[in-house]
């Protein structure tokens, strides 16, 4: 059967799916081009806007990627990054949760507060 789905374009074929909404964030999508991809969208989205304040950002990243373990690659660059760089925030992106947990449990242990007086264990990483 066809059922409308209220947007004004009549009827479609009913495919038993609910209809799709997602929500696509960027700080650095160019939204004009992305939204007049025809190919992507018969007809353009809809486009909330958020204004956002905008800080320096500086790029530091791998001239190869490291395909076999590139979970380890991350850990030794933002570890590099922290303790050599003036303070500031670091934006990792990752693949998925599991990454992300096992990346934040390591970097909360290796950077963990120690005592003053005792000698500073060796990371095995």
């Amino acid at each position: 059967g066809a059922v409308s789905d209220g947007d004004g374009e009549g009827p479609r074929e009913y495919t038993g799916l609910e209809p799709l909404k997602l929500i696509i964030m960027s700080a650095t999508l160019r939204v004009d081009d992305f939204c007049a991809n025809a190919h992507l969208f018969p007809r353009p989205p809809p486009v909330v806007k958020v204004e956002s304040r905008q800080h320096p950002v500086t790029v530091h990243f791998a001239r190869r990627t490291e395909l076999e373990d590139y979970v380890e690659q991350v850990f030794k660059k933002t570890t590099r990054i922290h303790e050599r760089l003036p303070e500031g925030a670091i934006l990792v992106f990752l693949t998925g949760r599991r990454e992300i947990l096992h990346m934040c449990r390591r970097l909360k242990y290796r950077f963990r507060p120690r005592n003053k007086g005792r000698k500073r264990a060796r990371s095995l990483s």
